[in-house]
């Protein structure tokens, strides 16, 4: 339509070498309006509108003068009877044109208003039961009566139209819904994984190896290597896990200092295990079955230690190590020693019966257990450092778990304890005393009495 208010009109006579135009300055652009004066044809061309011959509009196109005379129309390309030079007009209703003798009687089309904004009015125009549209622009510029350049369409024509961009656009709707929706799946698809991941990886931060699962491999070649660098991580953990106790790593943790597990003194207790008769049986046994034998057994007395939440230091042979009172402090750290020599105690009864209906022989085992001040801390050189204890306290325990020798009556757990943890679980649990003892590496001797119970 905006290429429409270029227009203009001439009027020829039959065999006239140059055409007159009508209507219009001297200088008016020759590429608006062509004639051929060889076969007296008008063509209303449009300013740089390429397949103009092609346009649907192109036989239904107009320009009037005022409201109600033609200056240009298709069938003026004709001689018409009523044009002259003298008269270079006609009546919109004689022309031919129905749509357009019916133009007085149009109505202004609702939703133009951007159309509007620009100087186009559309008007609804209705010849018999058929509709149309017609788009006219006004031109000032050629005369004292303003012109109207315009054209026509069928309104199934510009329905059709407007059903093409409907679809178009609903189409354009549905594929943004189904991209959204497919973000939304591919999305999902990434995320869950790296829900897994983490998930998984919060379990590890509490040192709940045992309750992670190792992540499926992916079809994503980012996914798998991840969860191949995840399930390699957790399969290192895991065997680090068996060398460090799990409590003293969470502490490391949660501490979040390098000087925290520095060697200090404290007062802890400590617990000594030693199997009787095991040099023998590990004569008597293949290296398979003692190792077996050793693992079962760790098995029992760390259970029953770590129910107290007390830290296993070490296994030296067939004796296990144990303290109370660190790296967290424990003020009941003696009571929690005896509960677990007595939990040992209760487990190796258990385990003695099940290994006699087997036909295997029952074993025995001596625990001693002292409190008293230690170094406790990181001790060892910077590639290999231990957390640990030293100190008379642990030489002293060793001692008098030896001690147990002279007061082995068959049970499955003898167990003796010193004078300082018999007065602090005193008022708990059972001790009786068994007398003072000189012990190697010690010039005062040692009270020593039996753990009986609660």
């Amino acid at each position: 339509l905006a290429r429409l208010t270029a227009g203009a009109a001439v009027v020829t006579k039959s065999g006239t070498a140059s055409p007159r135009l009508v209507g219009a300055p001297t200088d008016f652009p020759p590429e608006i309006v062509r004639v051929n004066s060889m076969e007296t044809q008008l063509d209303l061309l449009l300013c740089g509108a390429e397949g103009f011959e092609t346009n649907p509009c192109r036989d239904n196109v107009f320009i009037l003068q005022g409201d109600t005379n033609v200056l240009a129309h298709p069938s003026l390309v004709s001689p018409h009877p009523e044009l002259s030079e003298k008269k270079p007009v006609v009546s919109i209703d004689r022309v031919g044109d129905l749509v357009l003798a019916a133009l007085p009687s149009g109505e202004v089309r609702p939703g133009m208003e951007a159309l509007q904004s620009e100087g186009i009015e559309v008007l609804h125009v209705e010849v018999g039961d058929r509709a149309y549209l017609v788009a006219t622009k006004e031109l000032d510029h050629y005369g004292s009566t303003p012109w109207q350049i315009g054209a026509w369409l069928p309104m199934e024509d510009t329905m059709d139209a407007m059903h093409r961009l409907r679809h178009g656009a609903l189409i354009g709707l549905a594929i943004a819904v189904l991209a959204v929706l497919l973000a939304i799946v591919l999305g999902r698809l990434f995320a869950r994984p790296i829900r897994r991941v983490a998930a998984e990886s919060t379990k590890i931060s509490g040192l709940d190896l045992a309750q992670v699962t190792p992540l499926p491999s992916s079809q994503i070649s980012e996914l798998d290597e991840q969860a191949r660098a995840f399930n390699a991580m957790l399969s290192g953990l895991r065997s680090f896990e068996r060398y460090v106790p799990r409590r003293l790593v969470s502490r490391l943790i949660a501490s979040h200092a390098n000087d925290e597990m520095a060697s200090e003194e404290r007062e802890l207790t400590v617990m000594f295990t030693d199997i009787v008769g095991f040099t023998a049986m590990s004569e008597r046994l293949p290296a398979a079955e003692v190792a077996r034998f050793l693992n079962q057994h760790f098995s029992l007395l760390a259970g029953c230690v770590e129910a107290e939440e007390g830290t296993i230091d070490k296994y030296i042979g067939d004796a296990l190590m144990a303290f109370w009172g660190a790296p967290d402090r424990q003020d009941d750290h003696a009571l929690r020693a005896c509960r677990a020599a007595l939990a040992i105690a209760g487990a190796m009864a258990a385990d003695n019966a099940a290994r006699m209906a087997e036909g295997l022989p029952a074993a025995r085992i001596r625990v001693g257990i002292h409190s008293g001040p230690v170094v406790v801390g990181n001790i060892g050189a910077p590639g290999r450092i231990n957390y640990t204890i030293v100190g008379d306290t642990v030489n002293t325990c060793q001692r008098l778990e030896a001690l147990c020798r002279d007061f082995d009556q068959g049970e499955a757990a003898t167990i003796l304890v010193s004078e300082a943890v018999a007065e602090a679980v005193g008022g708990v649990l059972a001790v009786e005393p068994v007398g003072s003892y000189s012990v190697k590496g010690r010039s005062e001797e040692v009270q020593a009495f039996r753990l009986i119970g609660g």
